[in-house]
């Protein structure tokens, strides 16, 4: 049985005010970080997620955005932290959850980091989107449920005008916020295909951190470049 390790919760100052937020700190070398921005008042709900991906290795921090008014700005701030943790962007990913979802959208438009997913975004307006998405820096997967009129349009340009590998996959006959469906049979395997599908993505695209021994090997390397 695996052992249920318990976010550490604290605040987190940013340009938009203190942000709530909760972290899980992996030692002694984690795989890469992830932040993880809940659906508006779903803070305490990031546990599950973030145990599932301690369990392959990656750190977290977890915030809800929903009452900032800059919400960018304020995953600058959380980015900071990370940085401060010792992560670079290219070992940072990034997954949101219905409104952190469209969160996730813009600051893969925004920073270059690793990774970024979007699980049960709601697609806002269709120009609004298209522009995002033609725009994006970050490999970026989305995850939808629900009835999107714009949804093959979007998927469309996600395909072949992002300048970056992006995907927009749905899941049909699910509720837009299918991740917590409960019993119904096509939200659970739909939420179950998310997760999956979110740490694959990770895994491909979030680089992992070097161990102290193959720093060492790259050392030797560099020092011995050159020698006959």
């Amino acid at each position: 049985m695996a052992v249920l390790l318990m976010p550490e919760i604290g605040q987190i100052t940013t340009g938009e005010g203190p942000v709530q937020a909760a972290a899980i700190r992996l030692g002694p070398f984690p795989r890469g970080a992830v932040l993880v921005l809940s659906d508006a008042g779903g803070l305490t709900e990031s546990a599950g997620t973030m145990n599932e991906l301690a369990q392959h290795g990656y750190e977290t921090l977890a915030a809800d955005l929903s009452e900032v008014s800059d919400d960018l700005a304020a995953v600058e701030s959380l980015l900071g932290r990370l940085a401060e943790y010792g992560w670079d962007h290219e070992q940072i990913g990034i997954v949101g959850f219905g409104s952190g979802g469209w969160t996730a959208l813009g600051v893969a438009a925004r920073f270059a980091l690793g990774a970024a997913v979007s699980v049960a975004v709601p697609v806002r307006s269709g120009h609004t989107a298209e522009r995002v998405l033609a725009s994006l820096q970050t490999p970026w997967l989305g995850l939808i449920g629900g009835r999107h009129p714009a949804r093959a349009r979007l998927a469309a340009i996600a395909r072949t005008q992002a300048r970056v590998h992006a995907e927009l996959l749905h899941y049909p006959g699910t509720q837009e916020r299918f991740y917590t469906s409960g019993s119904d049979v096509l939200g659970h395997a739909a939420a179950f295909d998310s997760r999956q599908r979110t740490v694959e993505w990770l895994n491909l695209r979030v680089v992992p951190r070097l161990t102290p021994r193959s720093l060492s090997w790259r050392a030797r390397r560099c020092t011995t470049a050159g020698t006959p």
